[in-house]
């Protein structure tokens, strides 16, 4: 037979588990963000450089190059982003084109 003991050692082993899982998840969120955040002001700095009169091949030369949008990171991390599309599975894109038959 199980005692107390017994059963609130492996419910705080499972919760310690559970919130080790749940920290690195948090952890993993906030250094993509932290990702996207640089790469944005990079590109900033690419622009403005491009502006101040450099050119994009002497900034290649020197071994800059505008960084690419992680837009997967982008999406993931917007606000109020519940994933799939606004209208649900009502998405006009979704369905096939009409091909109008000619008589």
């Amino acid at each position: 037979m199980t005692r107390p003991a017994d059963v609130k050692r492996l419910l705080d082993r499972k919760a310690a588990k559970l919130t080790a899982l749940i920290d690195a998840d948090k952890l993993v969120v906030d250094a993509e963000q932290a990702i996207v955040d640089l790469i944005n002001s990079q590109r900033s700095a690419y622009q403005a450089a491009l502006a101040s009169g450099w050119s994009a091949d002497e900034l290649g030369e020197l071994g800059l190059q505008r960084r690419r949008r992680l837009y997967h990171l982008q999406k993931k991390l917007a606000p109020g982003n519940a994933g799939g599309h606004r209208n649900g599975a009502k998405n006009p894109d979704g369905a096939p084109p009409e091909i109008p038959k000619l008589s």
